[in-house]
């Protein structure tokens, strides 16, 4: 309990006390403490709210796929894969030679492998393997890549794989 004066009779009372036991005046109690503990609440919640945001954000925030990590992931033959030197694209061609009627079963791994590593579904490997000559190039795309393929006999499947 701590002392404080009379605004109106200046004499010495209780801070407990709602009226003044001298002069009866009503003791107006200090707002001012109620309102910095509450700013100082605002606040901390204000803070704890700005570092969830930047946490959900940062952790939303996906990075962009290294096409040349992809490459050595799936462990490419340099026979069926080229990487631009830039890392902005991999193309996979099924057929280098152009040997009629021949599509190599590896480099078609290589595209399941990297339509897989880079997040496209099962249904595009599917939609891939139904292309027909006729269907001249073909793309799909997800949020960061873009593939594009087409398919010809004499030349087998050729996949392209970009960065957006």
């Amino acid at each position: 309990m701590a002392l404080i004066k009379c605004s109106e009779c200046g004499k010495e009372i209780s801070d407990k006390s709602k009226k003044c036991i001298h002069c009866g005046n009503k003791i107006k109690k200090n707002k001012k403490k109620i309102n910095e503990n509450l700013l100082i609440i605002i606040i901390v919640v204000a803070v704890l709210l700005v570092l969830g945001i930047i946490i959900a954000l940062v952790t939303s925030v996906k990075n962009k796929p290294d096409l040349k990590e992809v490459f050595e992931k799936v462990d490419c033959d340099d026979y069926y894969c080229e990487l631009a030197d830039d890392g902005s694209y991999l193309q996979i061609d099924t057929n280098p030679y152009d040997i009629d009627d021949y599509t190599s079963s590896v480099a078609w791994g290589y595209v399941e492998d990297v339509n897989k590593e880079l997040e496209f579904t099962d249904a595009l490997f599917q939609r891939m393997g139904q292309t027909r000559a006729l269907d001249g190039t073909l793309e799909e795309e997800n949020a960061d890549v873009k593939v594009s393929w087409t398919y010809h006999p004499d030349n087998g499947f050729e996949v392209t794989y970009s960065l957006k």
